[in-house]
């Protein structure tokens, strides 16, 4: 885990447990109306948005709940993408073991004689795989 994602983690764990609501308030003679993001236990308000803000309270009131999820998103993806890129090391290291290292020889047809190859579409799996491995065809 990146260090930032460990901190916004951290952050996440720390912070005021979920739920938080959305209220309305419609404000008095000292205060302009507002929304306020109430913790639904304890009934305490957590922030005061303006009323004209309502999509940024909309959002703060769902970050408790949001940011662990995409942090466990991120986590699962992340450990999807090591197991890929070991598979692909794997792959890659099979294709090599497989591949002729003699050159392909193409006739007038385009059709590969070293390898008896006789399709230009696919071309040779031989060529292929040195392309997949980034050498010259």
């Amino acid at each position: 885990m990146t260090d930032r994602l460990a901190q916004i983690k951290a952050r996440a764990e720390a912070a005021t447990s979920e739920p938080w609501l959305l209220q309305e308030d419609d404000g008095d003679t000292f205060r302009a109306p507002a929304w306020e993001i109430v913790h639904a236990q304890s009934g305490r308000m957590l922030a005061r948005v303006p009323d004209w803000a309502v999509s940024d309270a909309e959002f703060i009131a769902h970050v408790p709940a949001d940011v662990p999820w995409l942090v466990d998103q991120l986590e699962q993806a992340r450990s999807i993408a090591v197991g890929l890129e070991n598979e692909v090391a794997r792959l890659r290291g099979l294709v090599a073991d497989f591949m002729d290292p003699d050159p392909c020889h193409y006739d007038h047809h385009g059709y590969c004689q070293a390898h008896s190859w006789l399709q230009t579409d696919p071309a040779c799996p031989h060529r292929r795989a040195r392309e997949l491995e980034g050498g010259a065809a």
